[in-house]
């Protein structure tokens, strides 16, 4: 399944006759055309086998779109439809969390740099991967540091974090990434570290 979250997408188009490919016809329904309809598009360069990459503005909301196609010959004979289709998510992760854990408990503070962090969030279209730092500056989709997770619309999971050394309150942030690219808003939590003091007599 493919996701997408833009509305400008490109349309590989390709086609064979005996003689010349004359046009291609792209419509959102799955009724053929006539050859005299409007919406016919005549392609520059008729041959034998067309290939072509072409832009295409799909309609807005959320959900499955289709596209179909079909091309017409020299003689004005149809092709059968040729379709494909994509799923459009504009929508980002929702209900982000992290968490301190000793793994079993929610904690704020903890006497060792080796904790757990407890994560979670859902997404209608498949929570897919989670950016875990302690610098609160959002990434982008292409940042390196994501951690991809078996896909699921509801995530939630542990995993192991080491804070930095020095006693005093740490926090971490976390956002998480859908299948279209979509990234959650952030989710913060903090903890104070607390090692032992060794006091002179």
């Amino acid at each position: 399944k493919k996701y997408i979250k833009s509305t400008a997408v490109k349309l590989s188009l390709s086609a064979s006759d005996d003689k010349a490919v004359k046009g291609y016809y792209l419509s959102t329904s799955s009724t053929e055309p006539t050859a005299l309809a409007s919406g016919w598009t005549s392609i520059g360069s008729a041959s034998a086998s067309y290939s072509e990459s072409v832009d295409y503005t799909l309609s807005t909301g959320d959900g499955a779109k289709t596209i179909y196609v079909w091309y017409k010959d020299s003689a004005n004979k149809i092709s059968s439809a040729a379709s494909d289709s994509v799923t459009m998510d504009t929508t980002a992760p929702a209900s982000p969390t992290v968490s301190f854990t000793d793994g079993t408990n929610d904690i704020i503070t903890t006497t060792t740099t080796a904790v757990k962090l407890k994560l979670s969030a859902s997404d209608a279209n498949l929570v897919t991967a989670y950016y875990v730092s302690n610098n609160s500056s959002t990434p982008t989709a292409a940042s390196s540091g994501w951690t991809s997770i078996t896909s699921a619309a509801t995530y939630s999971g542990s995993i192991s974090y080491n804070l930095s050394s020095g006693n005093g309150s740490q926090t971490v942030y976390a956002w998480f990434n859908d299948a279209a690219g979509n990234i959650s808003s952030r989710a913060s939590d903090s903890v104070t570290l607390e090692t032992a003091i060794v006091v002179a007599p």
